[in-house]
């Protein structure tokens, strides 16, 4: 099994919610950064969830940082590629598919349970560098 169900889950954990004025005029994400106290979350609209943008304040940090999560899985997945497939063929796949699923779990729950956006997208690095070795 990939580590994919997370990664696959990233569009709505990162999904900004709808922001309203007092007068039910819908505002940007940028506007509510500006003015927290008279722009607020709808929370009765559908898609309005208690995600990473609560937790990491995405709507008020750079676009970039939301798009590093993303980007680190691939990176890692990437490097890893080159390094770990040619370690099944020489030493056997048995050692790096445990390796793998062993460091999975700690890496998983360290994303789930951290609110630092720099550690989680570390973490992804990490979670995505652990796919080749359970492929």
């Amino acid at each position: 099994m990939t580590n994919n169900h997370l990664f696959y889950s990233l569009p709505l954990l990162v999904m900004f919610p709808r922001y309203i004025a007092p007068s039910g005029e819908e505002k940007s994400p940028a506007a509510y950064c500006l003015d927290k106290q008279n722009v607020t979350v709808d929370w009765s609209h559908q898609w309005s969830l208690h995600n990473w943008v609560e937790t990491y304040d995405l709507a008020c940090v750079d676009p970039y940082l939301v798009a590093t999560m993303g980007s680190m899985y691939f990176a890692g997945t990437t490097v890893f590629n080159l390094i770990v497939t040619r370690l099944g063929d020489v030493y056997g796949r048995k050692l790096p598919v445990r390796v793998s699923s062993l460091i999975s779990f700690p890496v998983q729950a360290g994303i789930i349970w951290s609110s630092n956006i720099f550690l989680t997208s570390a973490l992804f690095f990490v979670f995505g560098a652990l796919g080749p070795g359970k492929c």
